[in-house]
């Protein structure tokens, strides 16, 4: 499972285990044969039951925060 968020015509992972990682912007691919779309660079996890894709989501939730509050003073 990745978790990306999108924001001004970049991608940026909510998964990242640091905060230099978060900040990167991420390129984003569809797979041609697949239809598959992924964030190239992002974290991906693997979840296994629905109580640990809530944590995963939990856990990205807190990244959307941060980097809400991040990037919003960085433009004032």
């Amino acid at each position: 499972m990745q978790y990306v968020q999108v924001y001004l015509d970049a991608a940026y992972d909510l998964l990242a285990t640091s905060a230099r990682d978060a900040a990167k912007p991420l390129e984003v691919r569809e797979d041609p044969h697949t239809g598959e779309v992924s964030a190239v660079g992002a974290r991906t996890v693997e979840v296994t039951s629905l109580a640990s894709a809530m944590r995963t989501l939990r856990d990205g939730e807190r990244c959307v925060c941060f980097n809400f509050c991040t990037r919003r003073g960085q433009r004032e």
